[in-house]
């Protein structure tokens, strides 16, 4: 057929059987966690007996003020607190962490990539004089059901600074520091995205940074990023063990992940979107907005970015405008997504070039293809 049309409820009768090397199957993220907080109630005390994410251990209970709840004032609606505003030298610290795991606790996941977001709530505000005591360090740890209060038990840890100090964010592995940087964001109330790429095996790999540049991550390194400023050294280096937070036996797996406040520091931060999988979900640039046809016209897209052969296009339901989308001479992406409620869409014009991420068609409707469909990657999966 000249119309390729693809819906979740029957696309295969629309699709004639010559074409179906298409839909041969390729490898996507595996996705070990995925919190944003959103089934928990305002107010609500994580431990580990009442959360849907496999929550390792947690302590808040007996901590000086110590606070590890949701607030549905967070970064999006429900986010993550943290907080604990009184020091005692020797006490309890403050403390949760999520396997990367199953029940088990005991898969190795030694490359892959973490990320999160963190704001200040606005009752707590940059501390002034600075002060490098307010900090909550974030760690990646064995794979056991130990706890992550060890420094020495991290893999890779990244310390937030509640405080106006010119270096507020800090990477570092056991006890040295890699890199420390200055970030106005986390001290001025808006959220901060941070993003990790590890890697704990003998081989190195690709990867997408922040500026949409495909870059090597070497065996044993890591790279840390505040939105699109690098933290780390790029790259920096990853030990090749660590001993456990008991002082015991040496690990040498990646396999949970946390948030700690001391029992000498104080903190109040919020968290939120914590998530980690083999590999990063694949950028997507823009949302076509349905006001025009043209997709080379910037206007046609949200923040007036086109979309590139390394980022996926997005389409919805935005307004009630014109749906359909003419490729002109030809267009590459790593995949396009319809997401839920899209409208239906008629493309047309000369090729699409589809990357590894497919196509992905959430809702009941049909989308038309009228121009011709070439893969970037040999084998592909479209549901």
């Amino acid at each position: 057929k000249t119309a390729y049309e693809i819906s979740t409820r029957d696309w295969s009768s629309d699709v004639c059987s010559s074409d179906l090397s298409m839909f041969l199957s390729t490898s996507h993220a595996e996705v070990w966690l995925n919190e944003n907080f959103e089934s928990y109630t305002n107010g609500q005390t994580l431990v580990a007996s009442n959360t849907v994410s496999n929550i390792i251990t947690s302590a808040s209970v007996g901590v000086p003020n110590g606070i590890l709840q949701i607030t549905n004032s967070g970064i999006n609606s429900n986010s993550l607190r943290i907080s604990k505003t009184a020091t005692s030298s020797g006490g309890s610290a403050s403390s949760i962490v999520f396997s990367l795991s199953d029940g088990s606790n005991s898969l190795a996941r030694n490359q892959g990539y973490v990320t999160f977001k963190v704001k200040q709530p606005s009752a707590n505000q940059a501390q002034n004089p600075p002060d490098t005591s307010t900090l909550v360090s974030f760690r990646m740890g064995p794979n056991d059901t130990n706890t992550l209060g060890n420094a020495n038990s991290a893999f890779v840890q990244v310390d937030l600074l509640n405080n106006t100090n010119t270096n507020n964010i800090w990477a570092k592995t056991g006890s040295g520091y890699q890199n420390k940087i200055s970030h106005p964001a986390l001290n001025s109330g808006s959220s901060v995205k941070i993003q990790i790429w590890y890697n704990n095996s003998g081989a190195s790999y690709d990867y997408t940074n922040p500026a949409g540049t495909s870059t090597n991550l070497s065996a044993n390194t890591f790279v840390v990023y505040a939105d699109s400023t690098l933290v780390s050294a790029n790259p920096a280096t990853l030990p090749t063990s660590t001993t456990n937070s008991t002082g015991g036996a040496v690990a040498t797996s990646i396999g949970k992940v946390g948030f700690f406040v001391a029992s000498k520091y104080s903190a109040d931060f919020l968290i939120d979107d914590l998530y980690a999988a083999s590999v990063a979900p694949a950028l997507v640039t823009g949302l076509w907005i349905n006001s025009g046809v043209d997709w080379t016209n910037n206007a046609s897209w949200t923040n007036g970015i086109l979309p590139t052969s390394a980022t996926v296009a997005s389409f919805a339901s935005v307004g009630a405008g014109n749906n359909s989308v003419d490729v002109g001479s030809g267009q590459a992406v790593s995949g396009l997504v319809f997401t839920n409620g899209a409208n239906a869409y008629n493309f047309s014009g000369a090729y699409l070039q589809i990357g590894s991420n497919g196509i992905s068609n959430l809702p009941a409707n049909t989308q038309t293809f009228r121009s011709q469909i070439y893969l970037a990657n040999s084998d592909q999966t479209w549901s």
